[in-house]
């Protein structure tokens, strides 16, 4: 089974990269060519924090430190 894609983003401290969907994070929308966002949370950060309440603080303050960048 993979890693989960998000948890590895955290664990190498390259969520903003994730979030943007540089490199490795990419994820391709076959209609508009450009990165697709709702693959990554829907995916990716769903199963992140599906049923682990305690993973929500890691997903808040990578959220925000993408936000302020």
């Amino acid at each position: 089974m993979m890693e989960n894609l998000f948890n590895q983003a955290l664990a190498k401290n390259e969520t903003n990269q994730f979030f943007g969907g540089e490199g490795l994070y990419f994820s391709l929308n076959r209609e508009s060519g450009g990165h697709s966002y709702y693959v990554q949370m829907s995916g990716w950060v769903a199963n992140f924090v599906d049923h682990k309440l305690h993973n929500m603080p890691y997903l808040s303050t990578a959220l925000i430190q993408f936000i302020d960048n």
